[in-house]
């Protein structure tokens, strides 16, 4: 762990934040109905979103 969070270091400017998702799930929990992979659904909905929008962003500039 302390290699892993060196070599991170060495990537974040001075001051920056860095997230760590650790997913888990409790015991009897089936994956999709995981906590951690439904976080992960909205993530990504949220980074199409975000795409879509610099997208169509870029398009107007053309």
């Amino acid at each position: 762990m302390e290699c892993f969070l060196h070599a991170r270091a060495q990537e974040i400017v001075y001051g920056g934040l860095m997230a760590l998702i650790i997913p888990g799930r409790p015991d009897g929990t089936s994956d999709s109905d995981a906590p951690a992979n439904m976080n992960f659904e909205l993530l990504g909905s949220y980074l199409m979103d975000l795409a879509r929008e610099l997208s169509n962003d870029q398009l107007l500039k053309v």
